[in-house]
């Protein structure tokens, strides 16, 4: 299948890696030098290298790898330093992968660790994930920081999604989600948002949720400020399928502030 095209982008690389460019008649940069690829070719990545293609309005496609990390690998705070995907603006179009971080916890300290599948910060940005296959997951998506970031929009579908799940937000202005017939395995209670934004809209529908830990949440909040001051402008979740959680009062008690709202034939069993 053809996905409209996305934009490129320069990526900070967090984790050695191996890709198959199916599709890329370019050339890239990596470190301090510029290298051809033609389809086919064969990429080796390593951490705290710059490679990519600079945005000049040229499209390009990602879709049909597979990623599989199996080594421990920790930021300067000495928690999890991998992220699969880093977003500066840019839009990104992603399907047909599978991304697999075996290493979910540190073996000397026990420490439970995972992937972050996408970082965006500052810019925002627009992705889109279909038919991918996620595992071993730290959060799905964690978003915002600095002076506060404009607007992040994350489009998922039939995706499968396991470990911890959320979707992080931190000083993001605007957040817009629409997720629809994904499959959720979630070690974590709250197995979608972990905070939310100011304003913003979420559609939930046809997924089919799996919460291993605890009273399965919708959303939860750690912050000082009220949960009145995260606006969902529209929120839709429906015809859903969700176990471990109690009921739909008790899954989204942490949202108290919503014009549109919509619930609807969703069913949960513990």
């Amino acid at each position: 299948d053809e996905l409209e095209h996305c934009r490129h982008s320069l990526n900070n690389y967090q984790v050695y890696g191996i890709i198959l460019l199916q599709e890329s008649p370019y050339t890239l940069t990596y470190g301090q030098g510029q290298y051809r690829f033609s389809s086919g070719s064969l990429l080796c990545v390593a951490p705290g290298q710059t490679g990519g293609k600079t945005d000049d309005g040229d499209t390009i496609h990602i879709k049909g790898n597979t990623v599989r990390n199996k080594a421990l690998i920790l930021n300067s705070s000495g928690s999890t330093g991998y992220m699969f995907m880093q977003t500066r603006g840019g839009i990104v179009k992603v399907d047909n992968n599978r991304i697999v971080n075996e290493v979910t916890r540190n073996p000397k300290t026990g420490k439970v660790y995972g992937m972050q599948l996408i970082w965006c910060q500052f810019e925002g940005g627009d992705v889109t994930l279909t038919n991918n296959v996620c595992k071993g997951l730290s959060h799905v998506a964690y978003v915002g920081g600095g002076d506060g970031t404009p607007l992040f929009t994350l489009k998922a579908h039939n995706n499968y999604f396991e470990g911890d799940t959320r979707i992080y937000s931190h000083k993001i202005k605007e957040l817009r989600l629409d997720f629809t017939g994904n499959t959720f395995k979630s070690t974590d209670k709250s197995f979608f948002l972990s905070e939310f934004a100011p304003k913003g809209s979420v559609v939930f529908r046809n997924n089919d949720v799996t919460v291993t830990c605890g009273d399965g949440q919708f959303m939860t909040h750690f912050g000082k400020s009220s949960t009145n001051a995260m606006r969902f402008d529209k929120l839709e979740v429906s015809n859903n399928v969700f176990r471990g959680v109690n009921s739909e009062q008790d899954m989204l008690k942490q949202v108290t502030n919503t014009k549109k709202r919509k619930v609807k034939s969703n069913s949960y069993s513990r």
